[in-house]
């Protein structure tokens, strides 16, 4: 049965008529895209343009094929068939292009999950994210910490590691860094930073270990 956001209910156009776009480069995650109609249900609609007597989606083709997929009759759709062939085909690329050309900001992102009430794993797993990067993200430090981080460890004040076991940093909020190392990788960590920073490849030990930590991963 669909699930189409009361707003959207007078889009709805039946799925059996609507057609993919030809040769879509596109390849989506239908699963993940299951998972958030499931969900959340349609909140945007998908974009056709009648060719040739069919509606031809040009934006939204994985959205439907994840409809399909869950059994839906009908889902949302705007008729674009104003649009010229040409615009059409540049319309389809820049739908897909233009999300790829986003990113995150990590700290940001970091915060903003700190920062979310959302408490229920079910609504995490919708949004595309696992309990593990969930938890990675909420233990994970911002930059300026791994600068007092590595400042107090450079001097050997207030922490200390230990052979095999995770580090725990005290800090205002008592920050996790879970980082499982030997003597022998915790010498190469430190050697690494402090040439990346005596080399000026990096202005701070913080900008150092991240890319340390990026190497590792």
């Amino acid at each position: 049965m669909s699930k189409i956001a009361n707003q959207l209910q007078d889009l709805a156009v039946p799925v059996e008529g609507l057609t993919g776009l030809p040769l879509n480069p596109r390849r989506g995650n239908i699963e993940a895209l299951k998972k958030s109609l499931g969900t959340f249900g349609q909140l945007k609609p998908i974009v056709f343009r009648v060719e040739n007597d069919e509606q031809v989606v040009i934006a939204g083709n994985h959205t439907l094929q994840a409809a399909r997929e869950l059994g839906w009759e009908t889902v949302a759709a705007v008729d674009a068939s104003d649009l010229t062939p040409e615009q059409a085909q540049a319309f389809a690329l820049a739908d897909n292009r233009i999300a790829d050309l986003g990113r995150f900001d990590d700290d940001e992102l970091i915060a903003f999950v700190k920062n979310a009430a959302i408490t229920d794993p079910e609504l995490w797993e919708a949004a595309s994210f696992s309990n593990e990067e969930i938890q990675r993200m909420l233990e994970s430090t911002t930059r300026d910490q791994f600068d007092g981080f590595l400042d107090d460890l450079a001097t050997g004040e207030g922490l200390s590691w230990r052979d095999e076991e995770p580090l725990d940093i005290n800090e205002s909020d008592m920050v996790t860094l879970q980082v499982l190392v030997s003597a022998d990788e915790r010498r190469q960590v430190m050697a690494r930073l402090k040439s990346l920073v005596d080399g000026g490849r990096f202005a701070t030990t913080g900008e150092a270990l991240v890319a340390v930590v990026a190497s590792y991963a």
